[in-house]
């Protein structure tokens, strides 16, 4: 990706410095207006022996050129990205939906004919007849191998022929689900069902099974025991890496047996193999058969099944007393299945149709780009390819940068993917948060509520109409397939769309995401999982929302402002006691420039976010301490408007102060991590303030009069510590992470308990 591209992808991403609330014109237009006085200030210095006409002439000239500049700026902000999507004339599409579409008319899904055709006879020779003993069939394998991508052609296939019930999404809702359907008495529907035709139910995505409460898993399997009867199926897919704890809660052999129920014994083929197979020290060698038409078979004296065709209830001798039903192997390991082969005159060609489609965007470089990933799970191969098409088709890339692109690690090809997806979203900052978090939750098996995410990301902090912008973001997300309901017609809870998706973009984060925000989000998820500090959680939401709404910092300040502003045209224009009275401590003699009042006046704003923002939410009893050291800030703020030739020093020792408040403001008992980001921010800070206070002390030591360029580097040097507090402070990632410092959860050291 060349330079231009580069920067039109940062300028997509909006990660900008608006913590205002303003619209986009407008802050950019205030933002310029607020160089244009600055630099206009500045030059005043310079130029206040000028006459006025021509002062003014250079104001329209500054303020005009400083507009100009910020509306070409925003023009780039309105460039709309081309997100990862269906494209026209694409011929990788990834991400394709396969429950709102017909997955055979989609050109970027393979078939699944021998795999469907299989499950329908195993499910019409072997499940649907069975009655004392119910096997499920399982489909298993890495993520993104094509478990769903098989089931979804299943129900395309026999819609018509079988009822098929698709729970996939429902576990959490799943006994309200199914009396929805059913109604209350369900098994006399399922009866009434079964006498007339066969019925599937498909459990897609089981491993979600496991992110339920102990009480929601055991009513679960209960509802999947009355599931099971003559001419019912239970299909379940699930990760390989939950396949252990499946079986750990179910018998996949017997969907019957029960565990808890007394007096009832698993049977399932491979809880009963397994308890032999221990009895003999592992030995899984038999030692010899009956005869073939007893249809069982001996184990070192133990009488077990033949799991090729036969299913015993008992393990008792007596053959009068054992019950055969017909049973298979129902477990199957799913492997990505990009080959293709076709028989034509007798003969069968194996081809890729992956390969093929990679040869023909791309050439030679397009077989060795398949090759490289030949290996990898279908949606990931899909976003790669597609990624290197949207280089060559939407971006144009050059042929030489196409060809290294591909040749690559593909780090660069996934950065552009996240890219492009979170900045076409209507919040950059809010997409990425909501992805972050929904990707932890699926890597530690939590689920999370919409009203979790809205907490977490305290939307409102820097816009009162955060609420719905975020609910915007998060439709967005689930229109781009990066996030779905957890329960279908639902949006109380999402997650994410696939487990690929989430640690590729964990990935992403680790060099992507700023570290503020990580940081953040990484601590409400720790306090959120906590146990033991559910209720210091609880308060701390409280006591979030009780800061919002408090209106002290901002009514302060404006009050300061105020008087700064008034104090500023009475010493211009009516009374100045620093040219009569003060006149020998004043080294700016009979100028009376405006930058003083302008620059605290900033510096003011500055300090009001930081309370506004951060010490409001810190919630263990210094509110009115915090508010107190405000008002003392006001006031000096106040005089060094009044005492305009030595601002520098006053504002220096304001600042000073203000960050010893930061560094000091948590204590030992509160996280080290938070405690150590404030107290960084705020012994930085204080140093600062000390060197420029100290600096314009020695100065006027040396120089009771300032000459105009002594005045003039008084000036730059503290636009530059605003201009830097600004850019370096005032962006939502430094805010909302200080605000999730100062607001993290309290523990007391002696009980390890929460307030």
């Amino acid at each position: 990706m060349d330079r231009h591209q580069s920067f039109l992808f940062s300028r997509m991403k909006r990660t900008s410095h608006n913590v205002f609330g303003f619209s986009s014109l407008l802050y950019s237009l205030l933002y310029a207006a607020g160089i244009a006085l600055c630099i206009l200030f500045l030059l005043d210095v310079v130029t206040h022996s000028l006459a006025l006409v021509y002062r003014l002439l250079i104001a329209v000239v500054i303020l005009l050129a400083s507009f100009a500049v910020s509306l070409f700026m925003n023009r780039w902000r309105k460039i709309e990205p081309h997100p990862y999507s269906r494209q026209p004339g694409f011929e990788f599409l990834g991400l394709y939906d396969l429950k709102n579409s017909e997955p055979g008319k989609q050109h970027d899904v393979l078939p699944r004919d021998e795999e469907v055709a299989f499950i329908r006879r195993l499910l019409e020779e072997t499940i649907f007849p069975q009655v004392s003993v119910k096997q499920a069939l399982c489909l298993t394998g890495r993520s993104g191998c094509g478990k769903s991508t098989i089931l979804a052609f299943f129900r395309q296939a026999f819609q018509n022929e079988y009822k098929i019930y698709d729970f996939s999404g429902n576990y959490r809702e799943f006994h309200g689900h199914m009396t929805e359907l059913f109604g209350s008495n369900i098994d006399l529907k399922l009866q009434e069902l079964t006498h007339h035709s066969k019925v599937v139910f498909i459990l897609d995505q089981f491993e979600r099974y496991f992110f339920l409460s102990p009480d929601q898993q055991r009513s679960m399997r209960d509802m999947i025991r009355h599931l099971c009867c003559k001419n019912t199926a239970v299909i379940i897919s699930m990760r390989e890496e939950y396949l252990a704890n499946f079986l750990k809660q179910f018998d996949m052999n017997n969907l019957l047996s029960s565990d808890e129920a007394p007096g009832v014994q698993p049977i399932g083929v491979l809880q009963s193999l397994m308890n032999i197979i221990l009895k003999n020290d592992g030995d899984a060698r038999p030692r010899g058969f009956l005869p073939r038409h007893d249809a069982s078979m001996l184990w070192n004296g133990f009488r077990i099944k033949n799991n090729l065709s036969r299913h015993l209830d008992s393990a008792d001798d007596s053959l009068e007393r054992i019950c055969l039903e017909q049973i298979g192997a129902t477990l199957f390991y799913c492997r990505n299945q990009n080959e293709v082969s076709s028989q034509l005159g007798g003969e069968t060609y194996h081809d890729s149709v992956m390969e093929s489609k990679c040869r023909r965007l791309f050439g030679e470089s397009g077989s060795a780009l398949y090759r490289k990933h030949e290996g990898q799970s279908l949606i990931e191969q899909q976003i790669i390819f597609h990624m290197a098409e949207y280089n060559q088709k939407i971006l144009y890339c050059p042929e030489e940068d196409l060809k290294r692109l591909i040749e690559g690690n593909n780090s660069e090809l996934f950065e552009q993917y996240f890219d492009a997806q979170l900045s076409s979203c209507p919040s950059f900052f809010h997409a990425s948060r909501i992805l972050y978090l929904l990707s932890q939750a699926r890597l530690h098996h939590i689920a999370i509520q919409t009203s979790d995410i809205e907490n977490a990301l305290f939307p409102n902090l820097f816009d009162k109409k955060g609420h719905a912008k975020l609910m915007d973001n998060i439709r967005q997300l689930e229109t781009l397939q990066l996030i779905r309901k957890n329960t279908e017609r639902s949006s109380q809870e999402y997650e994410i769309a696939h487990d690929f998706i989430a640690s590729a973009y964990l990935q992403y984060c680790s060099n992507s995401m700023n570290r503020n925000t990580k940081n953040a989000l990484d601590l409400y998820l720790s306090e959120y999982m906590d146990e033991k500090l559910t209720e210091g959680f609880r308060q701390k939401m409280a006591h979030r929302e009780k800061a919002y709404r408090q209106r002290f910092y901002p009514l302060a300040t404006g009050i300061a402002v105020l008087f700064m502003v008034l104090c500023y045209f009475i010493q211009r224009f009516v009374y100045n006691p620093w040219i009569t009275v003060w006149s020998a401590a004043n080294p700016y003699g009979l100028y009376v420039p405006a930058f003083p009042v302008f620059i605290t006046v900033v510096s003011v704003i500055y300090l009001c976010f930081m309370y506004d923002k951060v010490a409001a939410y810190h919630h263990d009893g210094k509110a009115g301490l915090c508010k107190g050291i405000y008002v003392v800030l006001m006031l000096l703020a106040s005089s060094a408007v009044f005492c305009y030739p030595h601002f520098l020093l006053l504002d220096g020792v304001d600042l000073a102060l203000a960050a010893v408040n930061f560094a000091l403001l948590l204590d030992s008992s509160y996280r080290q991590t938070c405690r150590n980001e404030l107290s960084f921010y705020g012994y930085k800070s204080c140093m600062i303030g000390l060197v420029f206070g100290a600096a314009h002390i020695l100065f006027f030591i040396f120089n009771r009069q300032f000459a105009d360029y002594m005045i003039l580097i008084e000036f730059i040097m503290f636009t530059i510590l605003v201009a830097y507090a600004f850019l370096a402070h005032m962006t939502l990632e430094f805010l909302f992470a200080r605000m999730s410092d100062a607001s993290s959860v309290r523990i007391r050291q002696n009980a390890g308990q929460n307030t």
